[in-house]
């Protein structure tokens, strides 16, 4: 008896484990949505040499104008990052989870962000 309780505990406890690692339900997968963590914000103040080459032609007033950041997201076993802007109706900074589609910065096409994930 002891024993059975026992193993219906650890069973448990490794099962809810393996929930919690779930991706969101939410995220629009079908259509190329990914899940990212904002990592950096790029402003006026950000130096012209950090800045990603689909943005570094802006002048300071319109990276003041506009919220540009970098997304950090996984894709298999590799972790890349890429830079979108953010729509004015999400409110969303450094750390934060978003959904987005990936664009690739290099060929100077933006990603585009639709939402803030809520904290889970």
């Amino acid at each position: 008896m002891q024993k059975s309780v026992l193993r219906t505990l650890i069973v448990t406890f490794l099962l809810g484990g393996c929930a919690s690692m779930e991706r969101p339900a939410s995220i629009d997968w079908q259509h190329g949505a990914k899940l990212g963590t904002i990592t950096k914000i790029f402003g006026a103040s950000t130096p012209a040499n950090e800045l990603p080459a689909c943005i570094a032609m802006f002048s300071g007033a319109q990276l003041e104008a506009h919220r540009f950041v970098e997304i950090k997201y996984p894709h298999r076993r590799h972790h890349f990052r890429e830079v979108g802007e953010l729509p004015l109706d999400v409110v969303a900074g450094a750390g934060d989870s978003v959904e987005f589609y990936p664009q690739n910065c290099d060929t100077g096409t933006l990603s585009k962000i639709s939402r803030r994930l809520p904290l889970s």
